[in-house]
């Protein structure tokens, strides 16, 4: 959705350009003009980070929208005044408010969202899930660990642990059968 409404935009200030020249927004002041002209090419870069699934991407749309909308509204603010069920159609100002408050009440929670499947692991690769539970798979099998998860998993298995981070165990038996099933369940979820 997103996308289709930023090149939508983009085919829009697209044909305005060629239909008009540099002068296109004459109607507007002159800052109006130079957002409008800007928005070719940042409409195209807000699809493009959507599409690549890039945490930036929403508050980029978000902006944009903001003041889209806040150039569109102060522009045609006297025509809507005048004659407002000329706005209410299915082009226009009306799609554009109802796109930009999909856009702008989307923006942050699906910021959050797309930054937390973006964590990258120690060897650089993007995680294929978001970390819900401590720990994600890097897409390879290999599985990266948060500390709370590992101490966890061991108080789960029976290995105690010391403030120095050794085993504090006196049964060396108990300790390396508590070891040996901490081994056996990695493997089993790597």
């Amino acid at each position: 959705m997103y996308v289709v409404g930023f090149l939508e935009g983009t085919v829009a200030h697209a044909y305005f350009l060629v239909a008009g020249g540099p002068a296109a927004y004459s109607y507007a002041p002159v800052p109006v003009q130079l957002l409008f002209h800007a928005l070719l090419l940042l409409d195209p870069l807000a699809a493009l980070l959507t599409v690549r699934v890039h945490p930036l991407g929403p508050l980029l749309c978000a902006g944009i929208m903001l003041v889209d909308l806040t150039a569109n509204w102060w522009v045609q603010w006297d025509a809507v005044l005048t004659h407002p069920a000329a706005f209410v159609r299915p082009v226009g100002l009306l799609p554009m408010t109802l796109f930009g408050v999909l856009v702008l009440s989307a923006a942050f929670p699906l910021s959050r969202a797309l930054a937390s499947t973006a964590d990258v692991n120690d060897a650089g690769r993007r995680r294929t899930k978001p970390v819900t539970d401590g720990s994600a798979t890097d897409g390879v099998g290999a599985c990266a660990w948060s500390p709370t998860t590992v101490t966890e998993l061991m108080k789960r298995c029976g290995v105690a642990h010391g403030d120095d981070g050794c085993a504090d165990s006196a049964d060396d038996g108990r300790q390396r059968h508590s070891a040996a099933r901490l081994d056996e369940w990695r493997a089993s979820v790597e």
